[in-house]
């Protein structure tokens, strides 16, 4: 991965770091966040789902 720290060396500069970064760092991390929401809201359901059908066992017997 590539340092985007502004040092004046001119062999750490490769045309393209920037797209690079975005790619690997931005996207990468916008994924995981995405994943994270997905499981969550997976969950969220499973329970409600359960609590729903606990709920009508409860009340028709």
């Amino acid at each position: 991965m590539y340092a985007l720290f502004a040092t004046g060396d001119p062999s750490q500069h490769t045309p393209g770091s920037l797209v690079h970064a975005f790619g690997h760092d931005f996207l990468l991390s916008w994924a995981i966040a995405t994943g994270l929401v997905a499981a969550i809201s997976i969950a969220c359901i499973l329970i409600v789902l359960a609590g729903l059908s606990i709920g009508v066992l409860v009340v028709l017997c």
